[in-house]
C-alpha cells in the first residue's frame, strides 16, 4: 500500500536535513567576517544526511514542502482529510517540536551539570499534552476515512 500526505499531496520522501556550506566572496571594505556576499555555490556533505522526527516519529516530506509524522499519512486512494483534522495535525506537530526542544534542553542541561531546569514547561507535563493532541488528530483522522464519498 502507497501512502500520500492527509492534503492529498504525494509523499515524495523523508524529510532530512543535511549540512552544506555556501561558499562566500569577502568584501573588499569589510572590518569584520561578516561582511561578505554568498557566491551561489553550496558545497554539500552528503554523507551528514538525517532524517528528522517529530517527538520520536519519523517525518515524511510532501510535494508542496510540508511534514507530516508516520500516523498522519493516509492511503493512496483516500480522500484528503478536513481542514479540521488538518488544523488538529499540526497543533500536534508543533506540541511534539515543543516536547523534542525540551527534552533536548533537559538532556543538555544534565550532560552541562547545570542543576537549574525550565521551570515553565516540564518534558512530561508537555509529553501528556502531545499524546492527547496526538490521539485527537488520529481519532480526526479515522473520522475522516470512514466519511463514504460523494
Amino acid at each position: 500500500m502507497d501512502f500520500k500526505a492527509p492534503t492529498g499531496e504525494e509523499i515524495v520522501g523523508t524529510f532530512d536535513k543535511v549540512t552544506g556550506a555556501c561558499r562566500v566572496n569577502w568584501n573588499e571594505d569589510g572590518t569584520t567576517p561578516a561582511e561578505f556576499e554568498h557566491s551561489g555555490d553550496t558545497k554539500m556533505f552528503w554523507d551528514s544526511s538525517v532524517t528528522q522526527s517529530n517527538a520520536g516519529t519519523t517525518l515524511w516530506l510532501d510535494d508542496a514542502g510540508s511534514t507530516w509524522p508516520d500516523h498522519h499519512l493516509i492511503p493512496e486512494d483516500a480522500e484528503p482529510v478536513t481542514d479540521e483534522t488538518i488544523d488538529a495535525m499540526d497543533k500536534e506537530q508543533k506540541v511534539g517540536a515543543l516536547l523534542d526542544a525540551l527534552v533536548a534542553a533537559d538532556a543538555a542541561t544534565t550532560a552541562l551539570g547545570i542543576t537549574s531546569r525550565l521551570s515553565w514547561s516540564e518534558p512530561a507535563d508537555t509529553r501528556k499534552s502531545y499524546e492527547a493532541l496526538k490521539a485527537k488528530a488520529i481519532a480526526l483522522k479515522e473520522r475522516d476515512l470512514a466519511r463514504v464519498p460523494a
